[in-house]
């Protein structure tokens, strides 16, 4: 996987995972928002008189600021539908249930939507070019844009429940998703929020990442063969040619540069942070000495290392004595520890482990 891959494959993760909706709250006090959800075939809508908003008391000098989150549905539908078209082991499988909506749309207290206010779900979006085979890597914010544009005109004036409707339905049908949808009945969210109206509440995206244009453009320009050192740096830690496959000898002695003393700060070896000295003793790769006088140095080894206070000048010790690698080997030749399975190491042709604690071997 090169760098352009491991990127688009971050843009689509960040897709894929749109903010649930706010739950339903009680509201405690008269400076918290009203919650309600509202059948998309209701008329009544919050800023109406009829609707149980108007019994809810609202502080002086402040008016409601109302959020709809339309068309709910559970995030699992957009994962099985993802794994219908892709597989259990390629699609997106996080076996999560979380509500979420088609789009978001901010209104005034009047019930007048706020100017660009429309945010289209990620989610959605990418489905709708998943079922009908289009390119996901770019057009987002182009769809939201052209759905904005179309709702100025459908959203003009005070709105009704038929304005809605009508809105639903277009951006349905513009992301290919009716059939997703099917005729399933729905609800909207409102979060109505009592708020000053010479200081208007700052609001993020509701639903979306707010990194979704920032990878686009990141993995077009790698794509491109442009990149930054700092971006080249933070990918390189996932670049699959560096790995070490522990199972396979030519990854000896890398693995040896690699938890040498010197890569460590003194007192750290073998470990960093919670890693402890079951890092080597757990590792699949078994150290030995190459040569027969090394093989015999070793075997005394062990019983003299158990001390971690002096483990990094014993090591260094034990380097200088000789010890100057490892083989992977089934046949009993290498000087194998796997703490706390101290059964192996019970052999005629081992030194015992003695007095230790099992996770005190150093290698």
């Amino acid at each position: 996987m090169n760098s352009q891959n491991i990127v688009r494959y971050w843009h689509a993760v960040e897709l894929l995972q749109p903010q649930a909706v706010p739950k339903l709250k009680k509201r405690d006090s008269d400076y918290q928002p009203f919650f309600q959800d509202i059948p998309t075939s209701a008329q009544i809508l919050p800023w109406m008189p009829a609707n149980p908003l108007s019994r809810q008391r609202l502080p002086n000098k402040r008016v409601w600021s109302h959020t709809l989150y339309a068309h709910l549905y559970n995030n699992l539908d957009v994962s099985r539908q993802l794994e219908t078209l892709y597989g259990a082991d390629q699609g997106y499988k996080e076996p999560q249930q979380r509500l979420t909506a088609l789009y978001a749309l901010k209104f005034n207290d009047q019930g007048m939507m706020v100017v660009d206010s429309l945010v289209l779900s990620s989610e959605a979006w990418f489905v709708g070019c998943a079922i009908n085979k289009k390119d996901w890597t770019r057009g987002f914010e182009e769809t939201q844009d052209s759905l904005r544009e179309q709702a100025k005109s459908l959203l003009s004036g005070v709105v009704h429940a038929a304005d809605l409707s009508r809105l639903t339905s277009y951006i349905r049908q513009t992301l290919g998703l009716d059939k997703f949808f099917a005729d399933e009945s729905r609800k909207h969210r409102f979060r109505s929020a009592p708020i000053n109206p010479n200081k208007p509440e700052q609001e993020d995206d509701p639903l979306n990442s707010f990194l979704l244009s920032d990878l686009a453009d990141m993995a077009d320009a790698l794509a491109r063969g442009e990149t930054s050192e700092p971006l080249a740096r933070y990918l390189s830690h996932h670049d699959t040619t560096q790995r070490l496959h522990l199972d396979k000898p030519e990854a000896d002695l890398a693995l040896i540069d690699r938890l040498a003393p010197s890569r460590y700060a003194t007192g750290c070896w073998p470990a960093e942070r919670h890693l402890g000295l079951a890092r080597i003793s757990h590792s699949p790769a078994h150290w030995a000495v190459l040569t027969d006088a090394g093989r015999r140095r070793w075997r005394r080894l062990p019983t003299a290392l158990i001390s971690g206070k002096r483990l990094r000048a014993r090591l260094n010790k034990a380097l200088a004595a000789g010890w100057t690698g490892c083989d992977v080997e089934g046949d009993g030749g290498c000087a194998a520890v796997s703490a706390p399975r101290r059964s192996r190491h019970r052999r005629r042709d081992r030194t015992p482990p003695a007095a230790g604690r099992p996770n005190s071997w150093p290698l």
